[in-house]
């Protein structure tokens, strides 16, 4: 009897706790519920957020003729690169090499008068300078030469010279620069006899003397002549400026 009443009354006690588990759970998933919705409503009213986008003008649109038009790439212009004394352009290949012919290119004394011209490649030449490199190697080296020499040469093109050899006594003039055997020449312009006669004997030699002309000798300057000193006054004693008394006259007789 009294077992039975032990059984039943934990069987009501375990179906009122199951009750009481049951109720709890409505009662949470009635809050999730509410709070859901509400969730949801907040996120609607939130104002949609679109992402920034930077337009992109082109040609086309900053002109309204051109509409339509299909823009053009941008055309790089290069900055102009400065000339050097020899006309080749500063910090290129071609200036580079100039620079290292005229570091092998030994040239005479700038007061040197007299030269020897020799009938080289059956032409008369006048021997100037010495070089330690073949400009005919390439044809980068041969244009450099032909720009560099010029201008850096103590003789121009045009300087006159009187040649003497087998031929008589000659004058002539530079018309241009060469290259024959590590050495620079300077071509020359000479009668067609001369000429002939270098194109027969290859072993024609001259002396050549630099005329000096009025464009060539600079005269030596004339000192200014010293003005002479011009004597100073010595200045005048100030008793001597003070006038003498004048004596007083004698009193008249009675």
């Amino acid at each position: 009897m009294t077992a039975a009443r032990g059984a039943t009354s934990i069987g009501r006690m375990t179906a009122r706790r199951l009750l009481a588990f049951a109720a709890l759970a409505m009662t949470a998933l009635d809050a999730r519920a509410q709070v859901a919705p509400a969730s949801a409503s907040q996120e609607a009213a939130k104002p949609a957020v679109t992402p920034a986008v930077t337009p992109v003008v082109t040609p086309a649109a900053m002109s309204p003729r051109a509409k339509g038009a299909k823009p053009s790439p941008a055309k790089l212009v290069a900055a102009p690169v400065p000339l050097g004394p020899d006309g080749l352009r500063l910090g290129t290949d071609l200036a580079k090499v100039g620079d290292s012919i005229l570091a092998r290119t030994t040239w005479p004394p700038a007061g040197q008068l007299r030269f020897v011209a020799a009938a080289r490649g059956k032409r008369l030449v006048l021997d100037l300078a010495r070089i330690d490199l073949d400009p005919r190697k390439d044809s980068a080296r041969a244009r450099a030469y032909r720009q560099v020499i010029p201008s850096h040469s103590p003789l121009k093109v045009g300087t006159p010279f009187t040649l003497h050899g087998k031929f008589g006594t000659i004058t002539t003039r530079i018309t241009g620069f060469d290259v024959w055997s590590s050495r620079v020449v300077a071509t020359l312009e000479v009668p067609p006899a001369v000429d002939s006669l270098a194109r027969k004997d290859d072993k024609l030699t001259a002396v050549a003397e630099r005329v000096m002309t009025t464009a060539t000798v600079v005269p030596a300057a004339v000192p200014a002549p010293v003005a002479s000193p011009v004597p100073v006054a010595s200045p005048v004693p100030a008793a001597s400026l003070v006038p003498a008394a004048t004596p007083k006259a004698a009193d008249a007789p009675l």
